[in-house]
């Protein structure tokens, strides 16, 4: 077994057989052993705030049907959100 396997095998939990992957912090559960702290993404809030729909243009090729979805997100968001 070469050492990335014995890695794998030992950053295992113990409640199942799948090795625990730690490449991205945002996507995993964090635990006790891994307490890098994840900055948000800078620049963001000084983007203007444009319409949903807008906003997913750029994603159609990436996306199947995406217009589709933020229509139907829309639809069931009411005018005058609750505070």
């Amino acid at each position: 077994m070469d050492s990335s396997t014995q890695q794998e095998f030992e950053n295992t939990n113990n409640d199942s057989e799948f090795p625990i992957r730690r490449a991205n912090a945002r996507l995993v559960i964090p635990d006790s052993e891994d307490l890098t702290i994840v900055d948000p993404i800078i620049g963001y809030a000084k983007e203007p705030l444009i319409p949903l729909k807008d906003a997913c243009i750029p994603l159609v090729p990436i996306v199947y049907n995406i217009l589709v979805y933020a229509s139907i997100a829309l639809e069931h968001t009411p005018d005058n959100p609750a505070n």
